[in-house]
């Protein structure tokens, strides 16, 4: 999966797994955060600053988690 700014400029690049449960998992949340539903991990991408950070968040800390993302966790 690639993110790439109005220039063309890559900024994210990483592979993207499936799981049975969500597929590919990718779904916006509120706040411009992309989420990442893998087979294995959860992945927040947060836009700041003209960039993207990578965070791994733990599905069972849910004060993290923002509902939208939580309800396709269930």
């Amino acid at each position: 999966m690639q993110i790439v700014d109005t220039a063309d400029i890559v900024q994210y690049s990483a592979p993207a797994t499936s799981s049975e449960a969500y597929g590919y998992g990718v779904q916006w949340a509120a706040g411009d955060q992309l989420w990442l539903l893998g087979p294995d991990q959860l992945v927040r991408l947060d836009a700041s600053g003209g960039s993207w950070s990578r965070t791994v968040v733990d599905p069972a800390a849910t004060d993290e988690v923002p509902a939208e993302i939580l309800d396709l966790l269930q």
